[in-house]
């Protein structure tokens, strides 16, 4: 299932099980726990993602744990199950329901949104798990919001005003022939953009001559080039392969500006090619905390002169095993 990516910043009183949480004071950006994901829906779902009545009301749910079920029976449920839980059900429980939402959504201005009761929720995606969160309501559909649509944001009831987020755009690529029944000859696009000269150096070295090793590569940047990401791949074409026959590397990188000049983070392994750089929370001393995301999990880093590190892993749901983000410049021939 796609979906888009919309600003949101979170300002909410979240405490207990699902947040611990650090307080932070004079609207600096707080700790890696404080970073949560919401989803906007439609009243009844979204499209034909319905949630069996139960979601009468349309708005921002907050996602705050996720718990796969074990044992017999853990296969979808077959159809979305979704229960309305009243504040005092949410905090039996394990969540801390705070009463307001703070929501910026794609550089509007911040919206106060009422926390309103909780739920419980069965997706129609994966392995069966089971979501708790909150409902909020006060805060419109994001403009241009086509099915559902995902934001990251701060939990907690200081004034995180001075702490912004900010995501990267592409600033290069090149590419080549998309797969069509994968028996097609392959060819690189006739036209590319360079990699920015600020991460060049960085990279790390591939030999590649072409035309027996073919070079690929897209970047994307923060607006205030403190960070970029870059995936590159280089595609080894033998006569008379088609597309999906060729055999390829990847290489997926990122790097971000903590105050001592770019850096490379370092990725766990196992999220090293399915995880997308969505962007950071920034504020005046520069990048504090950098979310990685893929289906169903977002890897949050700490930002700091002495390095860049994995501070949490979150789950927000059970996605089926397919399903994660590609990040190869080859062409795609999966399902």
């Amino acid at each position: 299932m796609k979906r888009s990516l919309a600003l949101l910043v979170l300002a909410a009183a979240c405490g207990g099980k699902a947040h611990p949480g650090t307080a932070t004071s004079g609207g600096a950006c707080p700790a890696a726990d404080r970073v949560v994901i919401a989803e906007w829906y439609d009243a009844g779902g979204f499209g034909d993602e319905t949630y069996g009545g139960g979601m009468t009301a349309a708005g921002w749910r907050v996602f705050l744990s996720n718990k796969s079920d074990t044992g017999e029976g853990t296969e979808s449920p077959g159809g979305n199950r979704y229960e309305p839980l009243s504040l005092d059900a949410a905090r039996a429980a394990g969540l801390t329901p705070p009463p307001a939402v703070w929501i910026y959504v794609d550089g509007a201005a911040p919206c106060k949104a009422t926390v309103t009761g909780g739920f419980r929720m069965q997706r129609d995606e994966g392995p069966r798990s089971t979501q708790l969160g909150l409902e909020t309501t006060g805060c419109p559909k994001p403009a241009g919001a086509d099915g559902a649509t995902l934001a990251y944001g701060l939990a907690g009831d200081e004034d995180f005003s001075a702490c912004t987020w900010e995501q990267p755009t592409k600033v290069a690529e090149r590419g080549g022939a998309e797969a069509g029944d994968g028996n097609e000859p392959w060819a690189p696009s006739a036209t590319s953009t360079p990699l920015p000269a600020e991460v060049t150096p960085l990279l790390k070295p591939h030999a590649c001559a072409e035309p027996a090793c073919v070079p690929l590569w897209s970047a994307v940047k923060l607006p205030s080039g403190s960070a970029y990401g870059v995936t590159r791949t280089w595609m080894k074409p033998v006569a008379g392969q088609g597309t999906c026959e060729i055999e390829h590397d990847d290489e997926v990188e990122v790097f971000v500006d903590a105050g001592k000049g770019l850096a490379p983070i370092t990725w766990a392994e196992e999220y090293r090619y399915v995880a997308t750089f969505e962007g950071v929370f920034r504020d005046a001393g520069g990048p504090r905390l950098l979310v990685l995301d893929n289906v169903g999990t977002f890897d949050v880093y700490t930002v700091a002169p002495t390095g860049t590190t994995r501070a949490r892993s979150v789950r927000w749901y059970d996605n089926n095993e397919e399903d994660s983000h590609y990040h190869s410049m080859a062409p795609y021939c999966g399902p």
